[in-house]
């Protein structure tokens, strides 16, 4: 079994051709070869860093109980998740049809953080730039049902800043860990 981590990224070379293709059809041609340059031997961190200028966009949303996330397109989680060679993985339980699955998304304000504050988000609707980092996996902690997590950190000025302009801690929740969007989950057995 294969595991997609900042020191263990590999990609077959089929697997690259196809990624290749199928990226083409969605982002510009300089962030394609950045993101299938990866070869046997490179580390992901290495090439998410030489991606810094490639900025990617999302639409600031917020969900009928509050909560406050940037929605990004699910193909950017559909080219990640062909890269993760794992037995058992599905895409997380956000994905597929009715109003509660919002796809793939960055969380960026919890409903919890909004009623504490008593605050009203007036950048809902508004695009945000933010980068791709590097991809990790993690046997998570808040999510007991979970055997391991797949995801994809992300950098963004913006986020801190517009979190603190509501007197917000510059992370979601106040947690130490990068933002992220998720990209697959293997649930316990």
């Amino acid at each position: 079994m294969k595991i997609i981590t900042t020191d263990t990224a590999k990609v077959l070379k089929k697997d690259k051709k196809k990624l290749k293709k199928y990226w083409e059809l969605i982002y510009n041609p300089e962030y394609v070869a950045l993101m299938t340059a990866i070869t046997l031997e490179q580390d992901l961190t290495k090439k998410a860093s030489a991606l810094k200028d490639v900025k990617l966009v999302g639409t600031i949303k917020q969900n009928d109980k509050g909560f406050v996330y940037v929605k990004v397109p699910d193909d950017v989680i559909d080219g990640l998740y062909k890269m993760i060679d794992e037995e058992n993985i599905q895409k997380p339980p956000y994905f597929g049809k009715g109003d509660d699955k919002i796809g793939a998304h960055i969380s960026f304000i919890s409903d919890e953080e909004l009623e504490d504050k008593d605050i009203k988000i007036k950048e809902i609707g508004q695009e945000i730039n933010f980068e791709l980092g590097p991809v990790f996996s993690t046997k998570p902690k808040g999510w007991k049902e979970m055997d391991r997590v797949w995801f994809v950190t992300v950098k963004s000025p913006e986020f801190a800043e517009i979190r603190k302009r509501y007197g917000l801690p510059s992370s979601y929740k106040g947690l130490k860990h990068d933002f992220h969007i998720s990209v697959a989950i293997r649930k316990k057995k």
